[in-house]
C-alpha cells in the first residue's frame, strides 16, 4: 500500500565565494519535485532541477543546464538518474546516474559516500563519452549548521571547460538549514 506523499519546491540554493572585495554569488539552483513513500523503508521521488552558473571574476562565462530526475531512497541509501537535454550547451544530451550511502558515526557525525557516472548521449567533443565521479564526506551537525570535509574525484578526460584540471580535491564547507 502507498503510504503518504510529499511535494516540495526549493525556490533557490546558491553558492558564493569570499573574495578580497567581498562575497560573490557563483551559482544557484531551483528544484521542484515530489516524493512518495512506498513503504516505511522505501521512498520514490522525481522532479526537475535548473542550475545556473553566473559570469564572475572566477568564471569566464555564464553557463546553465536543466535536469529531469527520478530516484529511490531508503534510510541509508539513495539512487537517482538524471536526463539533461542541454548540459552546458544547447542540444548536449546527457544521462547521469548516482548512488549514495550514509551512515552515522556517532551522535551528530555522518559518513557519506557517492559514486556517479555521466554519459553523453551524442558526441562529446574532446571528452570521453562517459565520465565518473566519487566522493567521501565526513559531516558534523551543530543544530541547523552542518560542517563537512569532502574528498572527491573525477575522470577520465577534460572538464566542461575542455581543460585538464585536478581530478582529486579536498573541500571544507558548511551548510545552514532554515
Amino acid at each position: 500500500a502507498l503510504v503518504g506523499m510529499a511535494v516540495g519546491i526549493i525556490p533557490a540554493a546558491g553558492s558564493a565565494v569570499a573574495l578580497v572585495d567581498g562575497p560573490e554569488l557563483l551559482s544557484f539552483q531551483a528544484n521542484a519535485g515530489f516524493a512518495r513513500r512506498l513503504s516505511p523503508q522505501l521512498t520514490v521521488g522525481a522532479g526537475i532541477l535548473r542550475s545556473e552558473y553566473l559570469e564572475s571574476s572566477s568564471r569566464a562565462a555564464a553557463a546553465h543546464y536543466t535536469e529531469i530526475y527520478a530516484g529511490l531512497a531508503t534510510r541509508h541509501f539513495a539512487s537517482r538518474i538524471y536526463f539533461s537535454p542541454d548540459y552546458f550547451q544547447s542540444g548536449m544530451e546527457t544521462l547521469y546516474g548516482e548512488v549514495e550511502g550514509t551512515t552515522e558515526l556517532g551522535r551528530d557525525w555522518r559518513l557519506t559516500g557517492h559514486l556517479g557516472a555521466l554519459a553523453y548521449l551524442g558526441s562529446a567533443p574532446a571528452r570521453p563519452n562517459t565520465q565518473f565521479d566519487w566522493s567521501i564526506a565526513v559531516s558534523r551537525a551543530f543544530g541547523t549548521l552542518d560542517m563537512h570535509g569532502i574528498l572527491s574525484g573525477r575522470g577520465p578526460g577534460r572538464d566542461y571547460y575542455y581543460e585538464p584540471s585536478r581530478r582529486t580535491a579536498f573541500v571544507v564547507g558548511a551548510s545552514y538549514a532554515f
